[in-house]
């Protein structure tokens, strides 16, 4: 360990230098293809930018593993999942793949395309070198050192264990009402039902109630982290496995997915490191898995469906892998579509969606009709409305930097990895057991960015995180300060 701790010196400034002079390189090569030759042939920049793409996101795998000498961690798995949303198309491009349904290049013309390439590759560049950045060292650990705690004062996992199953009593209920309401509108009405008719039913307060649903993926999450024992984590993968079933009917797909990926992250940390010979049936199952997401997908707006048409639709599908990444991609739509509208038609915001979004920090107690928030940050709804779709387009993080600050919203990409970075190097494998709750804060954190991060703007990320994951963690404090309490009283009374 203490090998790795040295390299990590004199590593990371390399790793850095790279990294800005790679994305120079890209910025200055875009500059000149969008102001000179793109227009004369569109087609070559972008193929070249398509092939950039990969050397990209192996430039940031190989980089991380150069710093942290982590791979399967939750900053590398953010940053994929980020990149296929953002450019999953782009890797297909790459090869020749046209995604069947989802292709983009039909509906924007090929110059549309690489502004959108260039923006999106600078962006998630600077995205990296901001991890990079506020990436911590590894400090040191010995195997035999037993976790710390002061002398007389819980442990770690007692108060993981605790706040844990706190969250678990006061979610289990709501999800389960939720799941129940949400299942009967989607037999009835299919799956965009679950966005209309179903929402339309809820009071303010019902939506309140059923909002401590969130907590459940928290509350399983931590409990793994301190379960030990076999029977205890089997219990958890069976409660994981039948909420995810029945998530899966209703055909969504995303708290699923973004869920499996934090188990694997935190078995890989807690239980068993992934290793070659463990990667082989664990990629087997991620083909099967992703192509039975696709398969969901298409017929999710059926009404009346049972789980053997997933099946049969599943075996009669073509390239479901293609297919997947094809939708996942399709997310760059929505910043070629603010190109499109911004400032051509609407003014930039000028960092304004951003601030607004801050004012989530005070809910809404009846001092609005509709929260600032909601009316001023919410962009998937303002593109919804101004091209009057009759579905919601979702919206991502590099399209609302565009939106505030034109060309130089790629640099709110630098200050996202700089946070993000810092939450996700917390803790390493090697150390997490010194301070387990900041294992479970990053593993909360993960589901966060990746289920709001991805295909969201900053409102609900910021939204998440401080309802949730800091509310999780403000728990573990509580419980932590009332163990020690009742502690002291016993003693000194």
């Amino acid at each position: 360990m203490a090998a790795i701790n040295s390299q990590t010196l004199s590593k990371k400034p390399v790793a850095l230098l790279l990294s800005v002079l790679y994305t120079i390189g890209i910025s200055i090569y875009g500059y000149t293809v969008i102001q000179d030759g793109m227009y004369l042939d569109p087609n070559t920049p972008l193929s070249v930018f398509s092939w950039l793409g990969w050397v990209s996101v192996l430039w940031a795998v190989f980089s991380w593993w150069l710093v942290r000498r982590e791979i399967l961690c939750p900053y590398i798995i953010f940053l994929c999942v980020f990149y296929l949303f953002c450019y999953g198309q782009c890797f297909l491009w790459a090869f020749g793949i046209t995604p069947e349904g989802y292709d983009i290049s039909r509906t924007f013309l090929a110059t549309e395309l690489v502004q959108g390439q260039v923006f999106t590759l600078i962006s998630l560049n600077l995205f990296h070198i901001g991890g990079l950045l506020t990436s911590k060292r590894v400090k040191p650990s010995l195997p035999s050192a037993a976790p710390s705690s002061r002398p007389g004062y819980p442990s770690h996992e007692r108060v993981i264990r605790i706040a844990a199953l706190i969250l678990l009593a006061i979610s289990i209920v709501p999800y389960i009402m939720d799941l129940v309401a949400a299942v009967q509108t989607a037999a009835q009405y299919g799956y965009k039902g679950l966005y209309s008719e179903y929402l339309l039913t809820l009071s303010k307060s019902e939506k309140i109630f059923r909002s401590f649903g969130e907590f459940l993926i928290p509350a399983l999450l931590c409990l793994f982290v301190v379960s030990k024992k076999r029977w205890q984590r089997g219990l958890l993968l069976i409660a994981v496995l039948l909420k995810s079933a029945a998530e899966l009917y209703l055909g969504g797909r995303g708290d699923t997915a973004m869920l499996l990926l934090c188990l694997i992250c935190v078995w890989h940390y807690t239980v068993h490191p992934f290793n070659a010979r463990r990667a082989i049936p664990l990629a087997a199952g991620g083909y099967f898995v992703a192509g039975l997401f696709a398969s969901i997908a298409q017929i999710r707006g059926q009404t009346g469906r049972s789980l053997s048409d997933f099946f049969v639709n599943l075996f009669s599908m073509d390239n479901p892998i293609f297919r997947l990444v094809g939708e996942l991609g399709g997310t760059m739509r929505v910043l070629i579509d603010t190109m499109r509208l911004v400032p051509a038609t609407y003014p930039f915001r000028y960092g304004m969606s951003y601030l607004y979004s801050l004012t989530t920090i005070i809910p809404n107690l009846g001092f609005w009709a509709v929260h600032p928030a909601v009316e001023n940050a919410h962009l998937a709804q303002w593109l919804m409305d101004v091209m009057n779709l009759n579905y919601g387009p979702g919206y991502s993080m590099v399209a609302e930097g565009y939106i505030n600050f034109g060309w130089g919203g790629v640099f709110a990409m630098l200050v996202y990895g700089m946070l993000l970075g810092w939450v996700f190097t917390l803790v390493h494998r090697s150390n997490w057991r010194e301070k387990p709750e900041l294992l479970c804060i990053e593993l909360i954190s993960l589901v966060i960015v990746l289920v709001s991060g991805t295909r969201s703007s900053f409102v609900d990320i910021f939204r998440s995180f401080l309802y949730i994951a800091l509310v999780s963690y403000l728990l573990m404090l509580l419980v932590r300060a009332v163990l020690i309490y009742q502690r002291n009283k016993e003693i000194y009374h």
